[in-house]
């Protein structure tokens, strides 16, 4: 396979974080102030929304492992991106708190296996790559930057200033999700019917990966709670839904421009390095509403959380692909996609219920830092694994 054509393939397969996270997950954030205001919801209730999504993402990293090994990557990524935008699409079906979180828990299910699926093709897509194979692997994770420009552009003109038209938002990002699964289906196929490469290549299986586990679990917590609730951050803060559909394509946008601005740190860090220096990048990120109040602040903010975030993500599978072999690369990312979904599990609700005790997203903001920079001192133990 040429260079071109793996690129390629991991652009096609980005679509699938792209709806299972950019649309299926991250978009919450610009539709909860508006369910909010019309269901009356608090943040400790529109919290436990998106830790329904994260259990389904934590019950389906559990299960991904076993669906790759009885029906394939290919097969797993293709119908997970299917499933995943059909349950964004039910979403705005009901109002009432019950249904919504069985809801938010099947995408978030059916989004996890194919966010472990597809990374798992896109490590294979990428394996000629040699010494950008890092540069592919985070064009893949970028993609959740395009559903987040997207989700921008769709549920503000929305929901402005009708909070009762959340239902058609989940309605457009369902049918704009459906439309983006087509380009995951053939990349997919094409991963399975040119990749090559034996299973033993690259890693060693032997250096513990605790380490970036447990950071990258930390991460998970802290991030998660400033993607939920920093639009609703901005609207207290007396910012207009123009102004944050304006910064929340800018992070998108900041997501995808990180591919080539950490492609260096991510091709020569083969230890825990790389993994915190972002982790703590993103803390400052989530830090700076508080530390500079203000427009500017709530600006830089975005521009620098998204320019990191989804780096993390590529950190990890790149620690996976030099540490183990090509068989256990599915595995490997699973365990991360676990660790993840663990964090990212608690994280909202424990964040919620600190905002309501203070009445406002500062408490958010707080808690989202402080874990994001214990999570980066945490990965820096990580030894070389490579």
């Amino acid at each position: 396979m040429s260079n071109a054509r793996a690129l390629a393939i991991c652009a096609g397969l980005a679509l699938a974080p792209a709806v299972a996270l950019g649309l299926g997950r991250f978009a919450y954030a610009l539709v909860l102030p508006a369910m909010r205001a019309d269901l009356g919801w608090s943040y400790a209730t529109a919290g436990s929304l998106n830790s329904a999504n994260a259990a389904g993402h934590l019950a389906g990293a559990l299960l991904a492992i076993w669906l790759i090994r009885r029906f394939g990557a290919a097969r797993v990524v293709s119908v997970g991106v299917v499933l995943t935008a059909l349950g964004i699409l039910a979403t705005g079906l009901s109002g009432r708190l019950e249904p919504l979180l069985a809801l938010r828990f099947l995408p978030g299910l059916t989004g996890a296996a194919a966010f472990v699926a597809g990374g798992v093709l896109a490590a294979r897509a990428v394996s000629p790559l040699g010494p950008r194979a890092a540069l592919g692997v985070g064009l893949f994770y970028a993609g959740s930057g395009v559903g987040i420009m997207l989700s921008a552009g769709l549920v503000t003109p929305l929901v402005a200033g009708t909070p009762e038209a959340w239902p058609f938002a989940w309605g457009a990002m369902g049918t704009i999700a459906l439309g983006l699964s087509l380009p995951v289906v053939l990349a997919a196929r094409a991963v399975g019917a040119e990749a090559g490469g034996s299973d033993d290549e690259a890693g060693g299986g032997a250096v513990s990966l605790r380490p970036a586990l447990l950071g990258y679990g930390l991460y998970a917590a802290g991030y998660v709670g400033y993607i939920t609730f920093i639009i609703a951050a901005v609207r207290e803060a007396g910012g207009g839904a123009g102004q944050s559909a304006l910064w929340w394509a800018g992070l998108g946008l900041a997501a995808i421009a990180a591919v080539w601005l950490w492609a260096g740190l991510l091709r020569w860090s083969h230890d825990g390095r790389a993994l915190g220096v972002l982790i703590g990048l993103t803390g400052l990120g989530a830090a700076l509403p508080l530390l500079a109040p203000g427009p500017v602040g709530f600006a830089v903010s975005f521009a620098l959380f998204g320019a990191t975030f989804l780096s993390v993500v590529t950190a990890t599978t790149n620690l996976v692909r030099l540490a183990r072999p090509r068989a256990a690369w599915a595995a490997g990312i699973a365990h991360f996609t676990l660790a993840f979904g663990i964090g990212q599990t608690l994280g909202p609700v424990a964040s919620g219920a600190i905002a309501d005790a203070m009445a406002s997203s500062d408490g958010v903001l707080w808690t989202s830092s402080a874990l994001l920079f214990a999570g980066a001192a945490v990965s820096l133990w990580q030894r070389r694994v490579a």
